[in-house]
């Protein structure tokens, strides 16, 4: 993409926050403190773990985000890691992996606003994927909120699993993401 832009005529940059050292370690101390509170007997050999942990970290990043009521919160994070690993998380248990939510969130939040005032962008574009959705969703809010003139744009593969077109997900993901101007499908 930052190629074809280049190519007619349009200043072009990428940047990689899946690369950033200070978001890897978050994620580490979240799988770090999800295993050690998931019993040995329903842990999964190596790295199934992690994979299938992905879905409660995304899962539990989109609920972080977007909770309202702190106690219906936990009660859904504790649903998250039950369907998943069929145990059941205890309150403190709980609260330290929001904390460690918050840490990635307040990190990010600064990442990506010192980003967005270095480089002043007029059009935001972000490739989203299933692992990559609740943060896309952050920054897309966070570039509106701080500067509205910029036209946000979404892409990616997100839109060959969860948002596929025509789904059910697809439309309510509209109703609930008035802060990007442009998807592109396809």
């Amino acid at each position: 993409l930052k190629t074809f832009l280049r190519e007619h005529g349009y200043d072009a940059k990428t940047h990689d926050a899946n690369v950033e050292p200070r978001f890897r370690e978050i994620t580490d101390r979240y799988f770090s403190a999800l295993r050690g509170f998931v019993p040995q007997d329903k842990q999964t050999e190596g790295n199934y773990f992690l994979n299938i942990g992905q879905d409660v970290f995304r899962n539990h990043m989109m609920a972080h985000l977007n909770h309202r009521d702190e106690e219906e919160y936990i009660k859904l994070v504790d649903i998250l890691v039950y369907n998943t690993f069929f145990c059941h998380l205890d309150h403190p248990q709980i609260i330290e992996l929001n904390s460690i939510l918050e840490d990635f969130y307040q990190r990010f939040e600064q990442y990506f606003l010192d980003l967005l005032a270095e480089e002043k962008p007029t059009v935001l574009g972000l490739s989203v994927y299933s692992g990559t959705l609740p943060a896309s969703m952050l920054a897309f809010k966070l570039a509106k909120k701080n500067y509205p003139h910029i036209k946000t744009v979404m892409g990616g593969g997100i839109f060959a699993d969860q948002l596929a077109v025509g789904s059910q997900d697809l439309e309510f993901f509209l109703e609930k993401a008035p802060y990007i101007d442009k998807l592109i499908v396809g």
